[in-house]
């Protein structure tokens, strides 16, 4: 039997509160107290908050330095200044080698150089080495707070420096609620339609009572805003010294020009581009353009943020080599003038040219000569150009152009004439080289004539295209000769693989002024210098194989064998029709419209476009714009014009 000793005593200082009884109430004093460390808590969440933002911001940043595109430019440049510096080094040696075995040695050593080029590998490990070096720079200064303040405290026994990690941290959330204030600055704008309408750029509407343009993709929105909100914001990026004006947005994309300050020019700001890219959060795939403007204090960025819809398929109707990617207008190009070509494999080279080539031999006064160490283009001109595709045929039908330049030379000397009048007999020529590596390297032998014929050959009417997917001018595998290459007027260059090539090609300073045909999207997308035209884009008409086998066939040329009468008699040549018969042709076909096109004309005269604008504004009549019957705005000669050149000539 158990008893009540077994159990444990009764503790009377123990209470027990029933669930339902409510807990009594908090002092004042803690209540405060909890109050206060309730804030605390939250703001110290919300600077952990700000101060993940700062160091996205400053890994932003430090990304956009290390993967700087312009690192790989300059560690080419690099190496090709190491190379020359190598080749005048060998050189000295050589001049100055006293034994036979040093002469020997030397001069193996100059021609090893010669034929060496900087190669890719050793390129991008520099540029990898280079992009490491900077991205140490940049870690340095988050290693050092990490890592030095517990190294002094453990080791010298300075326990303030632990103070530095707090200190970054306050630094980070300065730096993160700096950039949040300044993106809510500019979407706090929106809230009212005055104050949109008040920021909105030009040639833009914004919708009202929300922070977005009309017309606007979400991608464009958002570079919008970051424009809008450019002062807040730059100075976070080092850009605090560049004020964008109102952007514009058309059918390529946005377009704003910088207002530039300070030691900033237009080549350094294109140096940072990647920081812009950063700053503004423009895609990757989108392309940036940066060109001087109309100033030397201005720089025109155009972010390529559409494709323009545009139809580039060729017909013979249409002139010119494309159409102007921002404006859509065609672009005219006389197929009649010396020509250096170069775009990488794939890049449309070969079909950009399809079509003044079709102008050429289309042309009662005009042949082509088709040099193909490649035999692959020439094969569709068979029946319309004279062709030559082995290393034999190249030597033989050079040696034959340069023998015809130097029979019109002598011609034109005789005659006391500084230019050559072309007839179907002796037509203008278009001498095309494609490949030029090819030629170089198999058909080394015709490159004296081909060098005369681009020295000379313009007064004669021989002009010379020479075409080449690899544009480099020294070691080997070179695809330009470095003195032809100096002979080409006109530069149009395609995509190549790099901003040297693209320099090789449109001049050592090209990149720096906005030439980048590295950048280019392929294939098509052409950049052509010579010809009156900025670095803007063009794209060029797309030829198809069917539409040049379709074409009409022509005799190929071939150098006449008896001149004798030609030589004896100066006025054969067929001269065209006379200017007023051009300009009476013009007045008749106008009629009552505005204006008439110079193909319009061409289709009822013995000449082509070219020959029509020269012999019209010749007699004072200048182009202009007007528009057609179908209310479309087109370019040739208004009729106000031409009536009064008709009255000038009258008087």
């Amino acid at each position: 039997m158990s008893t009540t000793t077994d159990r444990p005593p009764i503790r009377p200082d123990r209470i027990y509160r029933p669930d339902h009884e409510s807990a009594p109430a908090p002092s004042l004093a803690r209540a405060r107290m909890e109050n206060v460390a309730d804030r605390i808590r939250a703001q110290m969440v919300t600077a952990s908050h700000y101060a993940r933002l700062g160091w996205i911001q400053y890994w932003e940043v430090s990304l956009a330095y290390v993967m700087d595109p312009q690192v790989r430019t300059e560690t080419h440049d690099a190496v090709e200044a190491a190379l020359d510096a190598k080749r005048v080094a060998a050189a000295k040696r050589k001049r100055r080698a006293v034994t036979a075995e040093e002469k020997r040695a030397a001069e193996r050593e100059v021609q090893r150089l010669e034929h060496r080029v900087a190669s890719e590998l050793e390129v991008d490990a520099r540029t990898l080495a280079a992009r490491a070096s900077r991205l140490a720079r940049r870690l340095a200064l988050p290693a050092g707070i990490a890592l030095v303040p517990p190294w002094l405290a453990v080791s010298a026994g300075v326990w303030p420096a632990l103070l530095a990690w707090p200190a970054a941290w306050l630094w980070l959330a300065l730096q993160g609620r700096a950039r949040t204030m300044a993106t809510e600055g500019s979407q706090d704008t929106a809230g009212n339609a005055a104050g949109t309408a008040a920021m909105a750029p030009t040639g833009l509407a914004t919708s009202e009572g929300e922070d977005r343009w009309i017309g606007a993709t979400d991608v464009e929105t958002r570079i919008l805003r970051r424009l809008d909100a450019w002062g807040e914001q730059a100075g976070a990026y080092s850009l605090s010294e560049i004020t964008p004006t109102a952007p514009t947005l058309d059918a390529s994309g946005i377009r704003v020009v910088l207002t530039l300050a300070g030691e900033w020019t237009p080549s350094k700001l294109r140096s940072k581009q990647a920081v812009l890219r950063s700053m503004l959060q423009i895609p990757t795939e989108m392309r940036v353009e940066i060109a001087p403007g109309a100033s030397g204090h201005e720089a025109v960025v155009r972010i390529r943020t559409r494709d323009r819809e545009v139809d580039v398929s060729w017909t013979p109707a249409r002139h010119g080599i494309g159409i102007d990617a921002d404006s859509g207008e065609t672009v005219e190009m006389s197929p009649y003038q010396r020509l250096l070509v170069a775009g990488e494999s794939g890049s449309g080279k070969s079909v950009a040219l399809r079509p003044l080539l079709a102008r050429v031999a289309a042309d009662p006064h005009g042949a082509v000569v088709y040099l193909d160490a490649k035999r692959v283009e020439a094969a569709l001109w068979r029946g319309k150009a004279r062709l030559a595709r082995t290393p034999e045929e190249i030597r033989e039908v050079a040696a034959e152009v340069r023998a015809e330049m130097d029979d019109r030379l002598a011609l034109m000397e005789a005659r006391q004439q500084a230019s050559w009048d072309p007839t179907p007999k002796r037509p203008r020529m278009v001498v095309v080289i494609d490949e030029g590596t090819e030629v170089i390297a198999a058909a080394s032998e015709a490159l004296a004539s081909l060098r005369s014929i681009a020295m000379m050959g313009r007064a004669a009417e021989i002009h010379m295209w020479w075409c080449t997917q690899k544009p480099v001018m020294s070691g080997h595998g070179k695809g330009i000769d470095p003195q032809i290459a100096a002979q080409m007027g006109v530069q149009i260059c395609l995509r190549v693989a790099s901003a040297a090539e693209a320099r090789t090609v449109l001049g050592e300073q090209a990149t720096a002024q906005g030439w980048d045909a590295h950048e280019l999207p392929a294939p098509g997308a052409a950049l052509i210098r010579g010809i009156g035209r900025g670095p803007h884009p063009v794209f060029t008409w797309h030829a198809t194989d069917d539409d040049i086998k379709t074409l009409p066939e022509v005799p190929a040329w071939h150098r006449p064998t008896d001149t004798s009468q030609e030589e004896n008699t100066t006025d054969t040549a067929d001269t065209g029709p006379e200017p007023r018969e051009v300009l009476d042709v013009a007045l008749r076909l106008c009629g009552d419209a505005q204006g008439i096109r110079a193909d319009q004309i061409a289709a009822h005269v013995d000449l082509d476009v070219l020959d029509i604008q020269e012999t019209l504004k010749a007699l004072g009549v200048p182009g202009g714009r007007f528009y057609g019957p179908d209310g479309s705005r087109q370019r040739g000669f208004r009729r106000e014009d031409l009536e009064a050149a008709e009255e000038s000539e009258d008087e």
